[in-house]
């Protein structure tokens, strides 16, 4: 008996749990830097990095520099501007 009770409440906990998850949003990632072909109207965004995924020495404004030398090579001439 003792066990029939655990297992019916944790049965109707479980779609409170499910209800109160979506409330703990991520807020959205910040745009560093959107390059835009002009051929084709694409475009190619960077956002920033995650910082614990990031090793000690990194250089954001390095970074950001290489990632839009390689998207110019790509065709992604004109920088649009980032949203604040």
């Amino acid at each position: 008996m003792r066990h029939t009770r655990l297992r019916l409440g944790v049965l109707l906990l479980s779609p409170l749990v499910l209800l109160a998850v979506p409330a703990c949003k991520q807020p959205p990632p910040k745009v560093l830097c959107i390059m835009r072909n002009p051929q084709t109207g694409q475009t190619a965004t960077m956002y920033k990095e995650i910082p614990f995924k990031v090793p000690a020495d990194y250089n954001e404004q390095k970074h950001i520099a290489q990632w839009k030398l390689e998207q110019t090579g790509k065709g992604f001439t004109e920088e649009a501007p980032a949203p604040q």
